[in-house]
């Protein structure tokens, strides 16, 4: 499969998988942290309780595995606009 690149807005919730269940994310651009979690739909909050799964900054990347057949991976741009890129793995 492709990669793609997700912009996220500061502040919203961006979905990033749809029927992908593997693949990595890299931190594009953007100073801002980013969180991420795997959830059913979209969060509506964030706050101290939220349960992140990952945190990034400018540059760093990671893989995300086996995520739930009824779940996606959502990220979150804390303190301004990001771009990443999203590549799922077979």
């Amino acid at each position: 499969m492709a990669s793609t690149q997700a912009n996220l807005l500061q502040g919203v919730w961006t979905q990033l998988t749809t029927t992908d269940k593997n693949g990595e994310v890299f931190h594009l651009s953007g100073h801002s942290g980013v969180i991420y979690l795997e959830q059913t739909a979209q969060p509506t909050v964030t706050d101290t309780t939220t349960p992140t799964s990952r945190v990034t900054m400018e540059r760093d990347g990671f893989s995300y595995y086996s995520v739930a057949a009824s779940e996606f991976l959502w990220a979150y741009a804390i303190n301004g606009n990001v771009t990443l890129t999203v590549t799922p793995v077979e």
